[in-house]
Parts: C-alpha cells; structure tokens; sequence
C-alpha cells in the first residue's frame, strides 16, 4: 500500500485542508493506511510505502527507522481500543438478552395461550402464529445481532492492526521521484 504525504506529520495528523486547493484529505495518513489495508488484507505480509513530498531536514532512511516504530505504537494503542468497543457490545448484546428472553417467553405463553382460546382460525392464524411469534422473535433480534455481527467489523481491524505492527515500512521522499 502506498500513501503519499505532504511531511512526516501528516501519518498521526490529519493535514490542514486548504479550501481552494486542489487535492486535500481529512484524515491522517494512519488512518487511510488502516482503511485500505482492512479492504485488501488477506492473512499475507504488509508493506507500507509513505511518499513524502516534503521530506524537510530529516533523512528518509531515518524516518523510516522511527515511522516504522510509531506506527507499531499507534497500532497497540488502537487496538486496546477497539478491545474495549468490543467487550462493551458484547455486554450489551448481554445485558439486552435480559430484556429479549422474558419478551420471547410471554410472546410464545401468549401464542399458545390465544391458540388455544377458542377464537376463529383465521384470528388465531393471525395473532397467535404471527402477530405474537413476530414480536417474539423481534425481542432476541437485537442481542443476536449484537452479539454475533456488530463486533465483527472491529475484530477485523484488530487483525489488520496487529498485522501493520510487522508490516515493513519504506520511506520515500516524493520530490525526487520520477514518473
């Protein structure tokens, strides 16, 4: 993955965004690299090139010596990060099947229960096997979905996190490529 950067502060800040230039982004460089590695990491080793079109005083090959070790840093703090995202749906995928399972109980009591009151088959047909089956199966909805999907986009930027503390990073200074 390759990102170009206006100097080496940009990777853990995002540049000041002229209004009338011509090419701007609102995020650091960090977090692009994090985006477009999450939409092609397939489990193989990274590389990060960084193209500084402002290479300032500092030595590429020195910056890369210290990128590399800042981006593994960045990398740790964002995933104890994402952990604690993580642990928090999780308890409250919990904390919501406290509410679902009573809710999917008096949904199928009250089913049965109307199935059985005597009331017209096509009224039974209704309430009984859709109206309370619905609102039953409505009430663990949210906690399964919570538990079992919503931390999974959050597991895999984790992955990618822990992959980018190993990747190899290569600094390159933009103003002297030739294309």
């Amino acid at each position: 993955v390759t990102i170009v950067l206006g100097s080496v502060e940009e990777l853990f800040a995002p540049p000041t965004a002229e209004p009338f230039g011509e090419m701007g982004a609102l995020s650091s460089g960090i977090e692009r690299l994090v985006e477009q590695l999450k939409a092609t990491y397939r489990k193989h080793r990274l590389r990060a090139v960084i193209v500084l079109e402002n290479v300032g005083d500092g030595n590429p090959a020195v910056q890369a010596q210290q990128v590399g070790p800042a981006i593994s840093h960045y990398c740790e703090l964002r995933i104890h990060e994402l952990e604690h995202q993580r642990a928090s749906l999780r308890r409250d995928g919990l904390s919501a099947l406290t509410i679902g399972i009573p809710l999917l109980l008096v949904g199928v009591l009250l089913s049965e229960l109307f199935r059985r009151s005597g009331a017209p088959d096509l009224v039974t047909a209704f309430v009984a096997d859709g109206l309370l089956l619905v609102v039953a199966w409505v009430a663990l909805w949210y906690p399964l979905d919570t538990l079992v999907y919503y931390g999974r986009p959050l597991s895999r930027e984790i992955r990618v996190l822990r992959a980018m503390q190993h990747m190899e990073v290569v600094v390159r200074d933009g103003t002297s490529r030739t294309d």
